[in-house]
Parts: C-alpha cells; sequence; structure tokens
C-alpha cells in the first residue's frame, strides 16, 4: 500500500493548526488542511465567509468567558503526556478532527465530534467503515453526541459506525481487547471495501494501536516495520508491547496458567480488591481471606507476559512491597511475570521481544484467528 496525504508536523510533534472555523451548513472545515492540497479545500460563497467570521468571534468570546473553567484540553493533554511518556504530544479539541492517511485504505485520527465530521469524511475522503475506540466515559468527558453520530452513520447507508472502546491509557485493556477488535473491523472493512477511519480521542494512542495491528495481523507487515511507517507519518505513543502481548495471547492461548496473587491488609480493612491484571485498570477483583494464611487471595488464569497491578484497600489504591514494582508513566504498580514451562517459551520470548517477528506459520495461524475471534 502506498501513502496517503501527509500533514507536515515538527519531528515528535503533531501538527495541530487550528481549524479556520466550526460548523458551515453541517460541516466542519477541519485542521487536517495543514500540508495538504489548497486545491482540495471547499470554496466558501460570501454567506458561508459571513458565518466563518461569526463563529470565530462566537469562540473567542465563549474561550475569554471559560477561562475560569478548567480547560478540557488542557487537563487531557497534560495526562496523556504523562501517561505516554512524551511532553511532545499535544491534542486541542477545539480545532475539530485531525487525521492522518497512513496507507490508502487507512486513515487514523482524533474523534468524530460530529454527524457533518461523518458526512465529511464519507465525501472528501471516501471512508466507508468508521471504528471508534473511545468509551462512553470519553464522550462524556468531551460532550460528544455519539447517538447522532451513530444515527448519522444509519441514515446515510453508505457507511458503518463500529463502537469498539478500549480504555484510555490501560495498556491491559489495549492487550485484552485489540484482537477482536481488530478482527471485527477488518472483516467489515474486507468486505464493503473503500477507506476505514480509525480513531480514539486524540488519535494518538489506541487508534495508532489498532491500526498497527491490522497491519501486523492481517496484513502481513513486520511489526517494527508497520510502526515506523506509521509513526514517521503520524508522531504518536501507542503502546506497542501491548501489542506483542496481545499476539502471543492469541498464538498461545493454551499455554495460560494459574496464578495466585495475595497481600496481607492492615486491621480493620473491610475490603480488599485487585484491579490490573488481565482485568484492566477500570474494574476490580475483590479478594477472599484466608484465614489459614492470614492474607487475601485471588487466582487467575494468565496467558505469558507481565501483568501489572494494584491493591485497592476499602478504596484505596495500594502498591505492595511482597511483588516486585516499577513505574508506568506516574504511577508506581506492582507487576507479576507469567512464564511458561513447555517448548513455546521461546516463541513467546520472540514473540513480546522488541522485533516482534511472527514465523510464517504464525502468521498463518493469526490471519485464521482473525477470522474466527
Amino acid at each position: 500500500m502506498k501513502p496517503g496525504g501527509m500533514r507536515s508536523a515538527a519531528p515528535g510533534a503533531l501538527d495541530a493548526t487550528p481549524a479556520l472555523c466550526g460548523a458551515l451548513g453541517g460541516r466542519q472545515v477541519h485542521s487536517h488542511w495543514s500540508g495538504v492540497d489548497v486545491s482540495r479545500r471547499p470554496k466558501l460563497t460570501s454567506q458561508q465567509l459571513d458565518q466563518v467570521a461569526h463563529r470565530v468571534t462566537a469562540v473567542a468570546h465563549a474561550e475569554v468567558e471559560g477561562l475560569s473553567r478548567p480547560d478540557l484540553s488542557a487537563e487531557y493533554c497534560k495526562t496523556m503526556q504523562q501517561q505516554m511518556g512524551s511532553p511532545s504530544l499535544e491534542y486541542r479539541h477545539q480545532d475539530g478532527m485531525n487525521y492522518t492517511r497512513i496507507w490508502d485504505d487507512v486513515i487514523v485520527g482524533s474523534c468524530v465530534q460530529t454527524p457533518g465530521d461523518v458526512d465529511w469524511l464519507v465525501e472528501k475522503e471516501g471512508v466507508s467503515t468508521i471504528v471508534c475506540l473511545q468509551e462512553d466515559k470519553d464522550c462524556e468527558y468531551w460532550d460528544l453526541d455519539l447517538a447522532a453520530i451513530k444515527d448519522c452513520c444509519t441514515s446515510r447507508g453508505d457507511v458503518k459506525h463500529l463502537h469498539l472502546p478500549i480504555r484510555d491509557f490501560d495498556p491491559q485493556s489495549l492487550r485484552q481487547r485489540l484482537p477482536k477488535i481488530v478482527a471485527e473491523f477488518s472483516r467489515q472493512h474486507e468486505r464493503v471495501g473503500g477507506a476505514i477511519y480509525i480513531h480514539c480521542t486524540a488519535g494518538l494512542g489506541r487508534a495508532p494501536a489498532a491500526a498497527i495491528a491490522y497491519m501486523y495481523w492481517c496484513k502481513g507487515w513486520k511489526l517494527k516495520d508497520a510502526v515506523d511507517y506509521l509513526v514517521a507519518r503520524r508522531p504518536c505513543g501507542p503502546k506497542i508491547f501491548a501489542i506483542r502481548e496481545a499476539t502471543a495471547d492469541v498464538l498461545y492461548w493454551s499455554s495460560r496458567k494459574e496464578v495466585q496473587i495475595s497481600v496481607v491488609a492492615p486491621d480493620n480493612t473491610e475490603v480488599v480488591q485487585v484491579a490490573g491484571l488481565d482485568i484492566g485498570w477500570g474494574s476490580t477483583l475483590t479478594m477472599d481471606f484466608d484465614p489459614a494464611t492470614q492474607r487475601y487471595v485471588t487466582r487467575r488464569l494468565l496467558s505469558p507476559g507481565r501483568f501489572q497491578f494494584k491493591f485497592v484497600m476499602d478504596g484505596n489504591w495500594w502498591c505492595s512491597a511482597d511483588y516486585p514494582a516499577h513505574h508506568d508513566g506516574p504511577n508506581r504498580n506492582n507487576y507479576i511475570e507469567v512464564t511458561l514451562d513447555s517448548d513455546s517459551a521461546a516463541a513467546v520470548d520472540r514473540l513480546v521481544s522488541e522485533e516482534g517477528v511472527m514465523t510464517l506459520e504464525e502468521s498463518w495461524r493469526m490471519v485464521e484467528a482473525m477470522q474466527r475471534l
């Protein structure tokens, strides 16, 4: 596949040139115009230019009046930069969609904000499938009307909307959810053709990870090549190790092992839970008290790899000295390594290494798995 239109950006930083205006007859003028042929811009009538001027003035007043409110984009960027470990990444929601055509039929970008964005993607970019990786709470944070966006896709009839949520900034959720998500949107994409638009919130974490996994698992690309190709065109910070671990999960699912996690709780503690592991940071498991050991215990069947976790005691998150710990962004988490006793250990070690190269036989098995999941 050949790269499509590229946006100009400084190395290591996303080009976030502000959009010209807000809605023009239901269609947004998007910030992805930066660095592309101006002939692709719509011709504006004098009435539309008046709308532009009115909108710019309204936005300016709104920004001045809203200085006392938390700036959603600034707060989100602060969290994103901490979690991704990259202070150069930036997202300005108020500028509208920004996106990059990575391959001829794969576009990675920020969230669809209005039904007008759907019209733009279909009519200007040839999109036939929109994959939304945002959770409902992401949409609530940005005050997005996801129902209206879905209704627009349904009423048009020429674009399919797939809502396949992954928890933001949660590599375990990415690892757990990615195989079935890629399997679902790849089947849809292969069936209808056209271009696929994959988005999360900023288009810098979950969405590029999904696009990379699609090229790795379904299109025969080596993982490193897919990462290098995408990041060169859209600077971003996807959790690549989660893709490696998800690959091993799919190919060596039968190699799971039962693992026990336990902890001593302070006196008078009422509820002891654990978060992370294979359930992600958005969920918790209540642990059982073992009178014989005086510890709270839970057991899980886990695939090979490293699993981060943290204990939650009466609502307070706690890192235990009984297990190794490391920093993931600003957070210090416990972790456990699940190893194999079988001949599969060498294969899994290879797959989760930085190269992450599948053998030809594994590639065929992965393609079959994508059709089956």
